[in-house]
Protein backbone atom coordinates (compact mmCIF):
# COMPACT_ATOMS: atom_id res chain seq x y z
CA UNK A 1 0.00 0.00 0.00
CA UNK A 2 2.91 2.90 0.72
CA UNK A 3 4.21 1.59 -2.62
CA UNK A 4 1.36 2.65 -4.34
CA UNK A 5 0.83 5.45 -2.64
CA UNK A 6 4.55 6.96 -3.39
CA UNK A 7 4.17 6.09 -7.02
CA UNK A 8 0.81 7.64 -7.04
CA UNK A 9 2.68 10.94 -5.55
CA UNK A 10 5.18 10.70 -8.30
CA UNK A 11 2.49 10.60 -10.88
CA UNK A 12 1.27 13.65 -9.72
CA UNK A 13 4.12 15.24 -9.71
CA UNK A 14 5.37 14.60 -12.86
CA UNK A 15 1.57 15.79 -14.03
CA UNK A 16 2.19 19.45 -12.29
CA UNK A 17 5.67 19.07 -13.84
CA UNK A 18 6.11 22.70 -16.42
CA UNK A 19 6.52 22.59 -20.37
CA UNK A 20 9.82 24.37 -20.67
CA UNK A 21 12.41 24.83 -23.74
CA UNK A 22 15.31 21.96 -22.95
CA UNK A 23 17.62 23.53 -26.05
CA UNK A 24 17.63 25.70 -28.74
CA UNK A 25 19.36 24.40 -31.83
CA UNK A 26 20.64 26.07 -35.21
CA UNK A 27 21.89 25.55 -38.67
CA UNK A 28 21.61 24.16 -41.75
CA UNK A 29 17.35 23.39 -43.06
CA UNK A 30 18.76 19.67 -42.78
CA UNK A 31 20.30 17.39 -39.90
CA UNK A 32 21.88 17.94 -37.20
CA UNK A 33 21.51 21.63 -35.85
CA UNK A 34 23.94 22.95 -33.23
CA UNK A 35 22.79 24.15 -29.56
CA UNK A 36 22.83 27.19 -29.13
CA UNK A 37 21.67 29.79 -25.95
CA UNK A 38 19.09 32.11 -27.84
CA UNK A 39 17.20 32.01 -30.87
CA UNK A 40 15.86 35.41 -32.34
CA UNK A 41 12.44 33.66 -33.58
CA UNK A 42 11.07 36.55 -36.54
CA UNK A 43 7.44 35.80 -38.86
CA UNK A 44 9.94 34.36 -41.37
CA UNK A 45 11.77 31.62 -39.09
CA UNK A 46 15.22 31.73 -37.23
CA UNK A 47 17.31 34.66 -37.29
CA UNK A 48 20.66 34.05 -39.19
CA UNK A 49 19.48 30.08 -39.62
CA UNK A 50 21.70 28.73 -43.01
CA UNK A 51 19.93 28.27 -45.83
CA UNK A 52 20.90 25.28 -48.40
CA UNK A 53 19.20 27.82 -50.93
CA UNK A 54 17.51 30.97 -51.20
CA UNK A 55 14.48 28.97 -51.93
CA UNK A 56 13.77 27.98 -48.66
CA UNK A 57 12.04 24.82 -48.48
CA UNK A 58 10.02 26.28 -45.13
CA UNK A 59 6.49 28.06 -45.66
CA UNK A 60 5.49 30.62 -43.41
CA UNK A 61 3.13 28.11 -41.69
CA UNK A 62 6.49 25.43 -41.24
CA UNK A 63 9.22 27.64 -40.02
CA UNK A 64 9.89 26.73 -36.66
CA UNK A 65 9.97 23.33 -35.60
CA UNK A 66 9.49 21.62 -32.41
CA UNK A 67 10.59 17.91 -31.20
CA UNK A 68 10.70 16.71 -27.61
CA UNK A 69 12.96 15.16 -25.59
CA UNK A 70 10.92 12.41 -24.18
CA UNK A 71 11.41 11.38 -27.54
CA UNK A 72 14.68 11.29 -28.04
CA UNK A 73 14.93 9.08 -24.70
CA UNK A 74 12.56 6.67 -26.23
CA UNK A 75 14.57 6.55 -29.64
CA UNK A 76 17.68 5.99 -27.61
CA UNK A 77 15.75 3.12 -25.32
CA UNK A 78 14.40 1.70 -29.08
CA UNK A 79 18.32 1.24 -29.82
CA UNK A 80 18.74 3.61 -32.49
CA UNK A 81 21.78 4.53 -33.06
CA UNK A 82 23.97 7.13 -35.93
CA UNK A 83 24.38 4.62 -38.83
CA UNK A 84 26.83 7.42 -40.96
CA UNK A 85 30.00 8.93 -39.79
CA UNK A 86 29.42 12.78 -39.61
CA UNK A 87 32.65 13.29 -37.95
CA UNK A 88 34.65 14.97 -40.28
CA UNK A 89 31.63 17.85 -39.69
CA UNK A 90 31.70 20.29 -36.69
CA UNK A 91 28.83 18.01 -35.03
CA UNK A 92 31.37 14.79 -34.55
CA UNK A 93 28.67 12.13 -34.76
CA UNK A 94 30.24 8.82 -35.15
CA UNK A 95 28.51 5.61 -35.70
CA UNK A 96 27.03 4.04 -32.77
CA UNK A 97 26.48 7.32 -30.96
CA UNK A 98 22.80 7.67 -29.56
CA UNK A 99 20.37 10.27 -30.91
CA UNK A 100 20.83 13.57 -29.27
CA UNK A 101 18.80 16.64 -29.17
CA UNK A 102 19.39 18.40 -32.79
CA UNK A 103 20.05 15.45 -34.73
CA UNK A 104 16.34 15.17 -35.87
CA UNK A 105 16.30 18.85 -37.22
CA UNK A 106 14.09 20.81 -35.03
CA UNK A 107 14.64 24.70 -33.43
CA UNK A 108 13.03 23.88 -30.19
CA UNK A 109 13.82 20.93 -27.93
CA UNK A 110 11.07 21.03 -25.27
CA UNK A 111 10.67 19.11 -21.88
CA UNK A 112 7.64 18.08 -20.32
CA UNK A 113 5.40 19.24 -23.19
CA UNK A 114 2.86 16.94 -23.70
CA UNK A 115 3.11 16.16 -27.38
CA UNK A 116 -0.20 13.84 -27.84
CA UNK A 117 -2.65 16.28 -26.41
CA UNK A 118 -1.29 19.08 -29.36
CA UNK A 119 -3.58 20.03 -31.60
CA UNK A 120 -3.11 21.58 -34.77
CA UNK A 121 -4.20 25.69 -34.48
CA UNK A 122 -2.83 25.20 -30.88
CA UNK A 123 -0.60 28.33 -29.66
CA UNK A 124 1.87 28.40 -27.36
CA UNK A 125 3.13 31.20 -25.50
CA UNK A 126 7.33 30.67 -25.37
CA UNK A 127 9.30 32.65 -22.65
CA UNK A 128 8.08 36.04 -22.29
CA UNK A 129 7.59 37.24 -26.07
CA UNK A 130 7.04 34.57 -28.91
CA UNK A 131 3.90 33.16 -29.80
CA UNK A 132 3.81 29.95 -31.60
CA UNK A 133 0.98 28.38 -33.42
CA UNK A 134 0.93 24.52 -34.21
CA UNK A 135 0.50 23.86 -37.92
CA UNK A 136 0.91 20.39 -38.23
CA UNK A 137 3.39 17.47 -37.72
CA UNK A 138 6.96 17.95 -38.48
CA UNK A 139 8.45 15.17 -41.15
CA UNK A 140 11.53 13.40 -40.38
CA UNK A 141 13.76 15.46 -43.73
CA UNK A 142 15.57 13.18 -45.58
CA UNK A 143 18.98 13.44 -44.04
CA UNK A 144 17.11 12.05 -40.34
CA UNK A 145 16.49 8.67 -42.77
CA UNK A 146 20.64 8.74 -44.01
CA UNK A 147 21.60 9.39 -40.93
CA UNK A 148 19.12 7.37 -38.62
CA UNK A 149 18.50 4.92 -41.00
CA UNK A 150 15.14 4.25 -42.95
CA UNK A 151 13.14 2.57 -40.23
CA UNK A 152 13.20 5.64 -37.59
CA UNK A 153 10.29 6.53 -39.65
CA UNK A 154 8.22 4.23 -38.57
CA UNK A 155 8.58 4.98 -35.17
CA UNK A 156 7.86 8.49 -35.52
CA UNK A 157 4.83 8.94 -38.05
CA UNK A 158 2.23 7.30 -39.91
CA UNK A 159 -0.16 7.83 -42.74
CA UNK A 160 -2.70 9.30 -39.98
CA UNK A 161 -0.12 11.63 -38.55
CA UNK A 162 1.03 12.89 -42.14
CA UNK A 163 -3.46 13.83 -42.70
CA UNK A 164 -3.49 14.98 -38.98
CA UNK A 165 -5.09 12.48 -37.14
CA UNK A 166 -4.54 12.81 -33.72
CA UNK A 167 -6.26 9.21 -32.51
CA UNK A 168 -2.61 7.64 -34.33
CA UNK A 169 -0.60 6.42 -31.69
CA UNK A 170 2.42 8.00 -33.32
CA UNK A 171 0.83 11.65 -32.84
CA UNK A 172 3.62 13.98 -31.57
CA UNK A 173 6.29 11.54 -31.93
CA UNK A 174 7.77 13.07 -34.74
CA UNK A 175 7.27 16.80 -33.52
CA UNK A 176 5.89 20.07 -34.73
CA UNK A 177 5.66 22.52 -37.25
CA UNK A 178 4.85 25.92 -35.99
CA UNK A 179 4.25 29.56 -37.63
CA UNK A 180 5.37 33.06 -35.68
CA UNK A 181 2.58 34.60 -34.52
CA UNK A 182 4.67 37.08 -31.82
CA UNK A 183 8.48 37.87 -32.96
CA UNK A 184 11.27 37.76 -30.20
CA UNK A 185 13.55 35.93 -28.29
CA UNK A 186 13.70 32.38 -26.91
CA UNK A 187 16.12 30.94 -24.08
CA UNK A 188 16.96 27.28 -22.68
CA UNK A 189 14.43 26.85 -20.08
CA UNK A 190 11.74 29.63 -20.86
CA UNK A 191 8.97 28.14 -20.00
CA UNK A 192 6.17 27.17 -22.48
CA UNK A 193 2.28 27.48 -21.68
CA UNK A 194 -0.80 26.79 -24.18
CA UNK A 195 -2.99 29.66 -24.87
Amino acid sequence: MYICMVQYRLLLCNDCMEARVYQLNKGMEDVPKYPVGCLRVARDGIVNELKKDKQSSRTASKNVSLFSLESYAELKAKGFRIRRDTSNSKFFHRIGDVPMPGDLGENITTAELNYAGVKIGNVYQIGEEVRLQITGPMMPYKGVYNVFGPHIGNELFDARVANGDRTSLLWGKSGFYGRVLREGSIKKNDVIISL
